[in-house]
């Protein structure tokens, strides 16, 4: 299933596309959306300030990502993020990320308090994912500020988006 063919998306996980053979259908069932899961690796090759610091702190990083298993280039990325103040004892991170693909970008949001492994929303997007929300898995694959990435993306078919998506459906939290 080709990305560029089904138009506009509603996103429901973590990623970007321009491979779109390397993308796999998913049809969920009755009640859940059409998606398209997108799974790339990312290579950190800049950071800079301190995820540890005191609120008000400001830290993030860019790079590169690659289909995860292929290896085929996918494009960049970078975020940045806000240590806030701590939330019962446990550091908080308003966080914003975007990929950047030849075909288009998408932008991800999200409060962290596990940098291992969390999710973010989709907040929009660019070329063909104009219009693009929902959520992104990530997953920690080493120690370090400068650690990979695997980010996982589910896309939503737009017109699945006419209806209310059932409540039950949330970000999938296995990669």
């Amino acid at each position: 299933m080709a990305i560029c063919t089904l138009g506009v998306w509603t996103a429901c996980a973590a990623g970007l596309g321009s491979s779109a053979a390397a993308d796999r259908a998913n049809v969920s069932g009755p009640g859940r959306p059409d998606t398209t899961i997108i799974d790339v690796t990312t290579s950190v090759e800049g950071v800079y300030g301190d995820p540890d610091g005191p609120p008000g702190s400001v830290f993030g990083a860019s790079g590169t990502a690659a289909r995860t298993g292929t290896g085929k280039e996918f494009g960049a990325f970078g975020f940045a993020c806000t240590v806030l103040p701590p939330v019962q004892s446990t550091s908080v991170r308003q966080c914003n990320q975007t990929f950047h693909t030849p075909r288009g970008q998408i932008t991800l949001q999200g409060l962290i308090s596990e940098q291992d492994v969390f999710h973010e929303v989709v907040t929009g997007g660019g070329g063909i994912y104009t219009g693009a929300q929902g959520c992104a898995a990530f997953e920690r694959l080493g120690h370090g500020d400068d650690a990979p990435f695997r980010v996982v993306i589910h896309l939503v078919k737009d017109s699945d988006l006419k209806r209310a998506l059932p409540i039950e459906w949330a970000c999938p939290l296995e990669f």
